[in-house]
């Protein structure tokens, strides 16, 4: 009886076609299982790190809530009142406007255009020169920083006039800096460009009535940390502000809830396909135990007459399925994180990316 438990081994081995089909099943329903939850919170954390580049330290963000039949924008002394808020620490205005970058061969690009007081905003958004300067406030000159993304799709360099079309006059623009992909330069999915707050309400037509579209804030840090505090803050900010205006208060990542509600849609779909999958590999175990049960009665009942005790029998059956477990278990997390890495490898351009994003949700697992 010392080899008693080598039998589960020959009995595997002699229907191999049944013991791989299982292994399948099991490894099958790991894999789907391990990728699909790795990549919905990857997925997550890369939507929370873009959000939170775009709106930079900002903990509250007050704009026009009064729809499209509200003149847009809100009123500027609006900042003012935000900066003399009790526990802001920061608070800047811009204003936005949709324009047409004319480039060459008829290229054209639909560009977003951001007024900003240059020495204020980056309080509050991050903005990373790759080659140039940034604006400066002196002087109205029609100055623009564009992204390196824009300016290497069109063969914009340093120093180039561009013509961009705001509303119906075409204005032309000299380009002084040139952004990284990273912060603020990633609003628009990088079709952003940057003038200054006087720019702006020049050639933008709400810039004229001395309007803003929004104005982001930094909330002290002892408030920024504490969900309950600043909602609270939000809540008080909300009545202040609004005094019977259209005005809401919210926070910056609010204007990625339509991208994170599809998200939840596809990972609920995705979590459901792997329970299926999780599904059909427990029906799959349990029909090669209950056909092994039938096979094996004869067998069992040599054994049993030779001396051998039903917990022995008990224990050779959960011997085999230990072996089936661990071996489809092995396959299946080398399937899911290669079915991960196949997945994110899409996203991300260099591997080392692609490993960081992969270790952090499997952290955070």
């Amino acid at each position: 009886m010392r080899n008693f438990y080598l039998l589960a081994f020959r009995d595997l081995w002699a229907r191999k076609t049944r013991t791989l089909l299982t292994l399948f099943g099991v490894a099958l329903g790991v894999a789907f299982v391990l990728a699909v939850s790795i990549t919905n919170t990857s997925t997550q954390q890369s939507l929370e790190a873009f959000f939170a580049q775009t709106s930079g330290r900002a903990s509250l963000t007050i704009s026009n809530a009064g729809g499209p039949s509200v003149p847009s924008g809100i009123r500027a002394s609006v900042l003012s009142e935000a900066q003399a808020f009790p526990g802001v620490v920061a608070a800047v205005a811009m204003t936005a406007d949709s324009a047409i970058l004319l480039g060459k061969d008829n290229a054209n690009t639909r560009l977003t255009v951001a007024g900003i007081d240059p020495s204020a905003d980056a309080r509050v958004r991050v903005y990373e020169l790759a080659s140039g300067r940034f604006l400066d406030r002196q002087g109205r000159s029609f100055e623009i920083v564009l992204t390196r993304k824009i300016a290497e799709k069109h063969r914009i360099h340093l120093s180039d006039k561009i013509e961009l079309v705001v509303g119906r006059e075409p204005q032309t623009f000299t380009v002084v800096g040139l952004l990284a992909n990273k912060g603020a330069a990633n609003i628009g999915s990088g079709a952003v460009g940057f003038v200054t707050d006087d720019v702006a309400r020049e050639v933008f037509s709400r810039g004229s009535f001395g309007k803003v579209d929004q104005v982001d804030l930094v909330a002290e840090p002892s408030i920024a940390q504490d969900p309950n505090r600043l909602e609270a803050m939000r809540t008080a900010l909300q009545d202040h502000a609004s005094r019977g205006e259209t005005l809401a208060v919210s926070y910056p990542a609010a204007g990625s809830q339509t991208t994170a509600s599809a998200m939840n849609s596809i990972s609920t779909g995705l979590v459901a396909f792997s329970t299926i999958a999780l599904l059909v590999s427990a029906i799959l175990t349990y029909n090669t135990f209950s056909m092994i049960a039938l096979e094996r009665t004869r067998e069992w009942g040599l054994l049993r007459s030779l001396g051998t005790g039903r917990a022995q029998l008990l224990e050779l059956v959960l011997v085999e399925a230990l072996l089936l477990a661990l071996l489809g278990s092995a396959v299946g997390l080398a399937g899911g994180i290669a079915l991960v890495v196949s997945q994110v490898a899409a996203l991300y351009p260099t591997w080392r990316a692609v490993r960081t994003v992969i270790v952090q949700a499997i952290q955070s697992e």
